[in-house]
Order: C-alpha cells, then structure tokens, then sequence
C-alpha cells in the first residue's frame, strides 16, 4: 500500500521498492486520475475527484506505461492484467484497465467496481492495483526467494497461466534462478517492451516526417553561384526520403553516421524555427 501511495503523488517518481531479498524498480509519470463508477460507469459520488488528464501523455491506464524489472526479466502493463482478469471478474477489460490503477476497490459481495465513498470505514480493501497486481507479484517473490516460501504458489502461477518452465529451473538451489524461470515467462520483458513499441511507437513513415526536419533539414541556398538542377536533385533526394519513397524512379540513399564527442559549448541553441534547445548538462561533453 505504502507504494501504491507513494505512486500516486502528481510527481515523477522513481523507487526501489523492498519485495523480500530483492528490489524491484518502477519507475512512473503519473499524475491524479479519473475514476470509473461499477463495471465502468462513472458514478456520481465520485464526480469531486474527476480532473482532466488528457493532457497527460503517460498514463497507466492508457496502456502506455510500462512496470518493468530489467534485473529479473519481467515487465507488464495494466492492460495486460485487464485482459486476465476480464473473464474472471466478469467485467469488459476496457473497463478493468481504467480501474486497475487509481483509488478503485472490488467488492466481491456486489462484484462491483467501487470508489473510496463505495466501500465500508472499517473495510481493509486494497486498491485493486495493489489487489490483483503487486499482492501476486509479491506472493511470487515471497515464494521463490524466501527459505520458507510456499513452492504450491509458484506452481498456481505455472498452471494458471499454461507456463513452460523447465524442472531443472524450479529445482534449482539458487532462489534467484528459480524466480527468474517463473516471472520471465508469466511476464516476459521482451513481449512487453515490444508490444508497447508496437502500439505506441510512430512507424516509419509516419515518424520519417519528425526526423527528416534534423537529418537533412531544409536549407535556404544564399549563394548564386549554385546551380538549379544541383537544388533540384538535393530536394528531390529529401522529398524522397521523407516519404519512404520506395519507387524504382526515386533515388537511392546511403546514410552514414558517426558519433563523437564535442564540447557542450559547441551544441546548437537554437533549432530550425528559432526554438530553445535543451543541451544544459552537468557533462563537459556530449555524444
């Protein structure tokens, strides 16, 4: 709960959060969020805490942010976990992906989805992000890591979620290796990343037109001595390569690129329309 808390402050924040005998990293942008009403209808007890995030780029519950540990090979977004639960909690994943992250509460009496003015004072109901997301995850790391540890929840993980996990894995004295065997195949970093860069990401075409403006940006010729047919093969060429253009006609262009280091000093300040560049650092160099 504690981090749970700590996640929900309008400030980007980044912590080392104590899973036993091991750290996870998360790191977060997230602001204060909109609730949902039951089963994803905004309710009206709740119409005081609505703010207008949209302005937001980064948000949980858009699917766009991604809890990953590098160290153990997992990662997850909150759509993930809606789509599992969907059918179990018969409620609509769209639904569950808005409610797994902010103050919202499952009562399994009502099977609703509830906020803080919907569930009892002495109700010790958890946010259903700490409920159904870090309690499992925790539980997990509970079992593989510590002496104790009951093994029978690791082995829920595997069969709940068809998981192939090799004998000699889970068998093995290193605790480590046996968390990683189940949390890098229940939640596989790879898969996430990739998916988010799938979804999120501008292909190539679409991204061209951003970058083209840096790598060959359009120039204003000031000298009369530049031929026009010289002028005309250079826009052609960046015209070309702004579009993707992949015709037999177009022309065929080798980019080659170097880095190296230069002073600070040397970045530009300004960009193509006049615009402020950030290239402050505490560094003498960049690359």
């Amino acid at each position: 709960m504690e981090l749970f808390d700590e996640a929900h402050r309008p400030i980007v924040w980044a912590a080392q959060s104590s899973a036993p005998q091991a750290s996870t990293s998360l790191a977060l942008i997230v602001r204060r969020h909109q609730f949902l009403g039951p089963l994803g209808e905004v309710a009206d007890e709740n119409h005081e805490f609505i703010e207008d995030d949209e302005e937001d780029t980064f948000q949980p519950q858009k699917g766009n942010v991604a809890f990953v540990c590098a160290l153990d090979g997992w990662g997850f977004s909150i759509s993930q976990f809606a789509e599992f639960y969907a059918s179990k909690l018969g409620a609509s994943a769209t639904a569950l992906q808005k409610a797994l992250w902010g103050p919202w509460y499952f009562n399994p009496k009502t099977r609703m989805i509830v906020g803080k003015k919907g569930i009892s004072g002495g109700s010790k109901a958890r946010p259903m992000f700490v409920q159904f997301v870090l309690e499992p995850l925790w539980q997990v790391y509970k079992a593989a890591l510590e002496g104790d540890g009951d093994k029978v929840v690791l082995l829920k993980v595997i069969k709940s979620f068809n998981l192939s996990v090799p004998p000699r894995e889970l068998q093995n004295k290193d605790p480590k290796t046996v968390l990683q065997a189940v949390m890098s195949r229940w939640l596989p970093l790879s898969d996430t990343i990739l998916s988010m860069v799938v979804k999120y990401m501008p292909d190539p075409i679409t991204a061209q037109s951003f970058r083209i403006s840096r790598l060959l940006p359009k120039r204003e010729v000031m000298e009369c001595g530049v031929h026009s047919d010289v002028l005309a093969e250079v826009e052609l060429v960046r015209k070309s390569v702004e579009a993707c253009d992949t015709n037999p006609e177009a022309p065929c262009v080798a980019f080659v690129s170097k880095m190296f280091a230069v002073p600070s000093k040397l970045l530009p300040q300004r960009g193509l329309h006049g615009e402020v560049l950030n290239n402050s650092t505490d560094d003498r160099w960049k690359r």
